[in-house]
């Protein structure tokens, strides 16, 4: 059973600090990926899935549903998507969505996405 559940609590990561919803993603009751959104200049989302766990489709899962609660909370339809070039499961991910490339370096590329 897989479930998201929203505790700003659970999370002390300064990378979460600077967003305003955190959730931890739950297979079995065990923590298997984390995602926060945030509603400002930039909407951005962050999602990451456990090494062990990729690979099983659960990243999908985890996008689909921080976009589903975006879409509601926020009433937005595209979102900010900062994802580094070595993380091919996660580019795959957003390549099914409709995407623009809005920036890049060296390490990350930045996607402005349809949610």
């Amino acid at each position: 059973m897989f479930k998201l559940v929203k505790d700003a609590d659970l999370l002390k990561n300064e990378i979460y600090n600077e967003y305003e919803l955190t959730y931890y993603f739950y297979y079995n009751d065990q923590i298997i990926g984390t995602g926060a959104l945030r509603k400002d200049d930039t909407n951005m989302m962050l999602f990451y899935i456990k090494p062990n766990y990729r690979g099983n489709g659960y990243g999908t899962i985890l996008f689909n549903n921080l976009a589903e609660t975006a879409r509601e909370l926020y009433s937005i339809e595209e979102m900010n998507l900062m994802i580094n070039k070595d993380n091919i499961r996660a580019i795959r991910i957003i390549k099914h969505k409709k995407n623009i490339i809005i920036g890049e370096d060296s390490k990350f590329v930045n996607y402005k996405i349809k949610i």
